[in-house]
């Protein structure tokens, strides 16, 4: 996983944000895919980068409070084939609502594992 490209020529309105999605593999294996099938795979990304978010995004009067709202630069997980997707130079992106962002994906703090409580 690469970090997002900081070139992003837009700006997101009203409950929006953009978010730069994984490029699709181009190939499996050795086998190359045809274009229509990578174009297909670009409108199911659902994972990406979170690159721009309009100052009304995750303004909720109701959010819990202690949490953390995402930003910038957080690795999201959004809703397949939601949004409006723009392409410049080979990134896409995907302007999306808000809630559209399912998750946001965080490193584990340590690879330890740790056993569950007996109940």
């Amino acid at each position: 996983m690469s970090s997002p490209k900081p070139i992003c020529d837009l700006e997101p309105m009203e409950f929006n944000v953009v978010v730069e999605v994984d490029a699709p593999a181009d190939r499996i294996g050795s086998i190359l895919l045809p274009p229509t099938a990578i174009d297909k795979e670009r409108l199911q990304a659902d994972e990406g980068w979170l690159v721009k978010i309009s100052p009304l995004a995750f303004n909720y009067d109701d959010w819990p409070e202690g949490s953390r709202k995402p930003e910038i630069g957080d690795r999201v997980l959004i809703g397949r084939y939601t949004g409006v997707t723009r392409e410049k130079d080979g990134t896409m992106w995907r302007i999306l609502k808000d809630k559209d962002v399912i998750a946001v994906i965080r490193e584990p703090e340590s690879a330890e594992v740790k056993p569950l409580r007996a109940v």
